[in-house]
């Protein structure tokens, strides 16, 4: 964002709510490529027998094709649920403070109908 658009606005790219999701899935992308460079590598070096270059290869190949895929996704899912749980206990914060329909302010433990009492006499 320009600085002066920055200055006017009082915002930046950190406000947004997408922008923080796009975040989090590059860095999910990048973590992704290489956890299963490191894991497919390993695993076709132990398991396979070939030589260490070899398994590399193809950790990187496997890594490529499918380790940003994963990552983003993951990273952004992850994200997104933290954005909707913060959300949710705002709306509850909110809601609890909220007077109720009949004008009636909520207390903690109090049931939300109306308590009718009989009396026989």
């Amino acid at each position: 964002m320009p600085a002066h658009l920055k200055l006017a606005t009082g915002r930046n790219s950190s406000d947004s709510t997408d922008a923080s999701i796009g975040h989090a899935a590059v860095r999910g992308a990048i973590v992704g490529y290489f956890a299963v460079l490191v894991l497919v590598g390993a695993l076709v070096f132990t398991v396979a027998g070939v030589g260490l270059g070899t398994a590399v290869a193809v950790g990187a190949y496997v890594g490529i094709w499918g380790g940003p895929g994963w990552g983003g996704m993951v990273a952004a899912q992850i994200h997104a649920d933290r954005i909707e749980a913060a959300e949710r206990s705002a709306s509850r914060r909110g809601s609890e403070e909220a007077d109720g329909p009949d004008g009636v302010r909520a207390t903690r433990g109090s049931s939300a109908a109306p308590q009718v009492r009989e009396s026989v006499g």
